[in-house]
């Protein structure tokens, strides 16, 4: 077996292979982004209160959607599962879901971990994918949306 030179010839002009680098680059820039990804997770999930306004309103939908036929509590009478999805949605039945083995505060904190946990993974997988060996563009993502929790604007 033939191994492959380490120059190549292109336009003229001796060209090294450096895929090694690369690799390199690109695992120490995802070890960088899981690092901060949970430091800035341990943010959210630290305190006795998430930062979002509207968090109670969403742990009260995934409650109403994870007893919607229980009759002792009648939500069905009272409330009507909207059967479209709409913005946040999906938030509102993974909580539910984890909230039958844990639970609804912590089920709730647990789904809003993963979200702040994974943002920022899956546009370094984005970026990645598309332009290759510009992933550490991602770490972008750790600024764009933990700011606006943590830092005063004027």
């Amino acid at each position: 077996m033939k191994s492959k030179p380490p120059a190549t010839i292109r336009d003229g002009v001796a060209q090294t292979d450096t895929n090694g680098a690369q690799a390199g680059h690109r695992k120490t820039i995802l070890l960088i982004l899981i690092a901060l990804s949970l430091a800035n997770t341990w943010l959210f999930v630290a305190f006795r209160y998430v930062p979002f306004g509207d968090y109670p309103s969403h742990l009260l939908k995934a409650n109403i959607i994870r007893h919607y036929q229980d009759p002792s509590l009648d939500y069905a009478e009272h409330f009507t599962i909207n059967k479209i999805p709409t913005p946040n949605i999906l938030n509102d039945y993974v909580t539910a879901a984890v909230s039958t083995v844990l639970p609804i505060h912590i089920a709730g904190k647990l789904v809003v971990a993963l979200a702040v946990f994974g943002l920022p993974l899956a546009v370094w997988f984005w970026i990645d994918s598309v332009a290759d060996g510009k992933g550490h563009w991602a770490l972008w993502a750790l600024w764009g949306y933990g700011r606006r929790f943590f830092l005063k604007e004027t």
